[in-house]
């Protein structure tokens, strides 16, 4: 285990895929965000995944959890993880 990004998206994030990627590109900017660190850069297409699975499957969780240490080979097994794989 390691390192979370716990993220409480608002509910015009969660009703709109424009505005959650508007947010994500936010999130994943090498400025300001998350890719500006290494940890969570060098794992950037998973943590998508899980962003995305969280949009589509878990919207109504109250924090979508984003975690760089997890790996995986596809969005489907992303998604059959419960958007956070092993």
């Amino acid at each position: 285990e390691g390192i979370s990004l716990s993220l409480d998206p608002n509910s015009e994030v969660r009703a709109s895929s424009s505005l959650k990627e508007i947010a994500w590109n936010c999130l994943a900017s090498t400025e300001n965000g998350f890719g500006a660190q290494a940890n969570f850069a060098n794992n950037e297409q998973v943590l998508k995944w899980q962003y995305d699975c969280h949009f589509t499957f878990a919207n109504q969780k109250d924090r979508w959890n984003l975690e760089p240490w997890r790996t995986a080979s596809s969005y489907a097994e992303v998604v059959l993880k419960g958007c956070n794989p092993d």
